[in-house]
């Protein structure tokens, strides 16, 4: 048997790699919690010519007092109209089933109310994402007055 030839990677063959910086991990200083030094932190990123970021750790804002308030009336609002509008059609269904003459048909009041809501779904959701969304609303609001 004659002896295998060692494969040879060509530049062109071998994988893009990203620029390493050029400082030497031994050389690195860690604090007492082991994470890096801020200094050699910056350094390193100032060799290899990105800007260091000063918010890395930012914690989360969360909203308190007044702001808070206001957005849970908000919510609170919008739930409430929302179970409002799913069960405005029991005010209806006397006048209906009137008009029908049919009692046998209660059960499909609600259910031709709720698909007629849900066809305009995916029209609303495709004029949020082509238009902003402050446009969108103002124009819907509008529209139904």
């Amino acid at each position: 048997m004659a002896p295998k030839e060692p494969l040879l990677v060509q530049p062109s063959d071998a994988p893009d790699l990203e620029k390493s910086d050029n400082v030497d991990s031994s050389t690195t200083t860690s604090n007492p919690d082991g994470e890096p030094d801020k200094k050699q932190a910056a350094a390193t990123a100032a060799a290899s010519g990105i800007a260091p970021s000063t918010n890395q750790t930012k914690e989360p804002e969360w909203a308190h007092g007044f702001q808070l308030f206001n957005i849970l009336t908000a919510v609170t609002l919008v739930c409430f109209l929302m179970l409002l509008d799913g069960t405005i059609v029991v005010a209806a269904v006397p006048r209906i089933t009137d008009d029908f003459n049919s009692l046998n048909d209660l059960g499909w009041y609600g259910a031709a109310y709720q698909l007629g809501s849900a066809v305009f779904q995916p029209l609303s959701g495709k004029i949020y994402m082509k238009f902003k969304p402050k446009v969108s609303q103002l124009t819907g609001a509008y529209l139904e007055c």
